[in-house]
């Protein structure tokens, strides 16, 4: 038996249901739709459900309902196919809801899902027949598709998920946590605030989405704090916010934590998601009040106070002293030339202009005397722009030599880590070209992380190289190559 429910029209209606924290279709975005009130009731809890649950799809075979509530859908474009369903159940000792301990995700092939199943709609689940399995310690309910959960046919679909009319309010449904906390299998599938985050440097100066940076489909950009913890934010194309660039602030990000093998994912819904609202990093110190900035601000590089030049001519300043302190066998591009006056404060630099035909060593230095004995870190500058980014090699003291991949590079300093992947043929790091380079005309200090390894620093032998990637355009400039 069902009871026809219809949108009330009136304010004190509206009001009072507000008042409650639960509403019937308040969300005027969403077409509205004559909604009848169904009279199913769950017999079985998500909990209880995913207890039973094993990682082989295994089909349903009892009269079992569950209720929830959808926390995400396909409105923005960034879920595709599927909604993620927390769990709700009534408290006797508070007599309120209680929503998001346990959740679950549901595929099908269907889309403009969102136009009925919106963010906070309650949904019953009738199981029988339909398919459950436990992947990436996800529960997932579906129809079977090649031994594994997959979508229910558009057709199908209404005979097992039932509408309610009842809708709950978004805020009584985010979660909201710290960085740290929220990366635990007990979280998947949950809407969740990450508290105090930013993306890391190496994702300043892309787009949320990057067709240069794409695994799977999707760009993989990381969520940062100040503890060591991070967490993988993914985009797909079709997300509303895909070609919106990263923003380089720090605040908030709601979204849905998922899993792949053993990476956690985070998957925001739409652009308004991204609360970056409070301007500059975590780690930044505002400087005083009508004091120069210090040598490291974007715009405003100051010449290196520590360390040495980390080869003979690193600041470009004698042009004669660079090129003889280089491998002759390999030589200097022709693309690599002594730029005057164009190097930080009017200083002189390295310009490196033009389309290298290969994936060229720009030149190869060799260690001069005097480098410290237990160097942290290698840093330069960088202005300009190109097409695909940087490679340093930097020698061992034994054989071989680590690569250190820049990536994207925008107008925000970054530090770069070695690549942990190695050439199997040569034990040597492996060199990578991925992403472009852009840093609006602002000098931006690079800094390569040395502090694991143990370098090269036998004077007159080959210490570091610099690459490039082939077939695109760079135009950059490069200045104060130091170690410390």
């Amino acid at each position: 038996m069902k009871n026809k429910f219809l949108k009330s029209i009136l304010g004190l209606t509206l009001s009072s249901m507000l008042f409650v924290g639960c509403v019937n279709d308040d969300d005027y975005s969403v077409p509205q739709i004559e909604c009848d009130e169904v009279t199913e009731v769950a017999n079985l809890t998500i909990a209880e459900l995913k207890a039973s649950a094993t990682t082989t799809a295994t089909q349903y075979q009892n009269e079992d309902v569950i209720e929830g509530v959808i926390v995400s859908t396909d409105r923005g474009g960034n879920f595709y196919k599927v909604i993620y369903v927390n769990s709700v159940r009534f408290d006797e000792a508070t007599q309120k809801e209680v929503y998001g301990e346990y959740a679950f995700s549901i595929a099908v092939n269907q889309t403009n899902t969102w136009q009925q199943y919106n963010v906070g709609r309650k949904i019953y689940v009738n199981l029988k027949g339909l398919y459950v399995q436990l992947r990436n310690n996800t529960l997932q309910i579906g129809a079977l598709y090649n031994g594994n959960v997959g979508q229910i046919a558009d057709a199908d679909f209404a005979k097992y998920v039932t509408r309610s009319c009842k809708v709950v309010s978004e805020d009584l449904l985010i979660q909201e946590m710290s960085l740290t906390d929220a990366v635990k299998d007990e979280n998947l599938g949950k809407l969740i605030k990450l508290k105090d985050v930013q993306f890391a440097e190496t994702s300043l100066g892309q787009n949320y989405y990057n067709p240069a940076n794409v695994i799977g489909g999707e760009t993989n950009h990381k969520i940062v704090d100040l503890t060591p913890t991070t967490l993988i934010f993914r985009t797909g194309s079709y997300a509303e916010y895909a070609y919106t660039p990263v923003s380089p602030n720090s605040g908030d990000i709601i979204g849905v934590l998922t899993k792949f093998n053993q990476d956690f994912q985070f998957v925001s819904r739409l652009k308004s998601d991204i609360i970056l609202a409070n301007d500059g990093r975590l780690d930044e110190q505002p400087g005083e009040p009508g004091e120069p900035g210090e040598p490291g601000e974007p715009g405003e590089p100051g010449e290196p106070s520590n360390g040495v030049l980390l080869f003979n001519g690193g600041d470009f300043e004698n042009w004669a002293t660079f090129t003889g302190g280089i491998n002759s066998q390999f030589g200097l591009k022709p693309y690599a030339v002594q730029a005057v006056g164009a190097g930080i404060t009017g200083s002189n630099a390295l310009h490196i202009s033009g389309t290298p035909p290969g994936n060229d060593y720009v030149f190869t230095a060799k260690a001069p005397a005097g480098l410290p004995a237990n160097p942290t870190k290698i840093t330069f500058w960088v202005k300009g722009t190109a097409g695909k980014s940087l490679s340093l090699n930097v020698n061992r003291s034994t054989s071989g030599f680590e690569a250190y991949n820049v990536g994207v590079l925008g107008s925000s300093a970054v530090t770069i880590d070695k690549n942990p992947e190695l050439n199997p043929s040569s034990g040597s790091g492996a060199n990578q070209y991925v992403g472009a380079i852009n840093t609006n005309n602002q000098w931006v200090k690079v800094t390569l992380n040395i502090s694991d390894m143990s370098i090269m620093t036998t004077e007159g032998s080959d210490s570091f190289s610099l690459k490039v990637g082939k077939d695109v355009a760079y135009d950059l400039y490069l200045d104060n190559f130091m170690i410390e």
